[in-house]
Parts: structure tokens; sequence; C-alpha cells
């Protein structure tokens, strides 16, 4: 299953958390791993998903499937041995696309389509995946460029930086 090789393709401290969220919910990891990489199994030019869980068909589409409560709910973490940060998304959400670190660092990542990009690999770490992982890691932008440098990514991302 695509999903779960996904997952496995994670950071231990992600993969975590996804199985807390998943034991904390009742319900089974490969279903909570189907959700978190429904986007990443998407075609470029596909508009919307079907996610069929042998009893239930999720439709999504465009955006409505977040929207309108995408940035609805500020998260607070303190992961042990990683800076804490505050991220901001959907209730319950692991992974963001933006947020802010007790270093001081501001983060925001749009999707940047990048059809030219070489590495097409599925288990590349989603970018906003990768954001919270910069968040949680980097001390100074002078970290958040090295982090960029060592980790390749599945789609182009404009990221946009700040300071507190």
């Amino acid at each position: 299953e695509i999903s779960m090789a996904i997952f496995a393709s994670y950071p231990d401290r992600f993969r975590q958390e996804l199985e807390g969220l998943a034991q904390g919910a009742g319900i089974p990891l490969k279903k909570v791993t189907e959700w978190v990489t429904a986007e990443t199994c998407m075609s470029a030019a596909c508009s919307g998903f079907l996610l069929h869980d042998g009893e239930k068909t999720w439709i999504g589409r465009n955006n409505d499937l977040w929207s309108p409560h995408l940035w609805g709910f500020a998260r607070h973490r303190a992961v042990s041995h990683r800076i804490p940060v505050t991220t901001f998304g959907l209730a319950g959400d692991a992974f963001s696309a933006t947020g802010y670190n007790q270093a001081g660092i501001w983060l925001h990542y749009n999707y940047l389509k990048a059809p030219d990009q070489n590495d097409d690999s599925l288990l590349a770490q989603p970018c906003y995946l990768q954001l919270v992982d910069m968040l949680e890691s980097c001390e100074s932008y002078e970290d958040v460029f090295s982090f960029l440098q060592s980790y390749p990514r599945p789609d182009g991302m404009s990221l946009y930086p700040g300071s507190l």
C-alpha cells in the first residue's frame, strides 16, 4: 500500500505523532496514512480525488475538503530535543503550511507547481511535513537554507520567512 510506504519514509518523530493520532482516535493507522498522503497520490492535473475505505467513499475537490477551516486552529507542541513550535491549520493536523518557533522564525509555505523538477519520487517528504520539521530543528534562517539544500521536495515550494 502506497500510503504505508510513504508513512514509512517519514522521520520517526512524525511517524510517532501519526501513530498516536490513530491510537488516540481509535482508528487504524492505515486510515490516518491514507488521509495524510491523499494529495501525494493525485496527478498534477487532478482537481479532486476519491478515497474509498471499503465502506464509505470520500470526495475531495479543489480545496473544498479543507476550507473554510484551513487556518482555524493553532497548535503548540514541544517535542523532546526539538524547538517548540506553534502551527496553524486544521484541528488535529500533524503537518502545517504556516507556523513559528521559539527561536523566532516564522515560515509560511504555498504550493508552487514545478513541472520541470527532476525528483518525482513519491517517497520524498511532502513540503508541509518539511515546514514543521524546519520549524522544530532550525534556529536561524541559515539553518533553514541548509535544510532546504539537504532534503529533496516532491513539489515546488514558495517559502515566506519572517521573524517575530
